[in-house]
């Protein structure tokens, strides 16, 4: 990305920066593609698929009346650590990926 915007063109609005944006979002997709050709197939169990959706939905529920107040760093602060913290702990509590009982065992490793 900050590639990119050394090589873009470059103009009084943000178009560049948009192109570059672009241009990062393509670059990610190749590398996952490239990633997913030599990965093995494994698809998800549904329950950590809809603690997912559920531990989104939260987050969105919780973040959604933030973006009535004026934008700002505090705002902006607020809704990524608000965001950070709801989903966090919908990971936790629906134990997606089994995230919660690694760091369960490493916090009992380090006792």
């Amino acid at each position: 990305d900050i590639a990119l915007v050394w090589f873009l063109p470059r103009g009084m609005d943000a178009s560049g920066i948009a192109m570059a944006q672009a241009g990062m979002f393509m670059a990610a997709f190749v590398a996952l593609c490239l990633f997913a050709l030599f990965a093995r197939p494994h698809w998800p169990q549904a329950r950590h698929v809809l603690g997912t959706l559920a531990a989104v939905g939260a987050m969105v529920l919780g973040i959604l009346p933030l973006r009535d107040w004026q934008p700002g760093v505090l705002t902006l602060a607020l809704q990524v650590c608000g965001g950070i913290a709801i989903y966090g702990i919908g990971v936790a509590a629906f134990d997606l990926a089994g995230l919660r009982s690694l760091v369960v065992a490493r916090l009992k490793a380090l006792r």
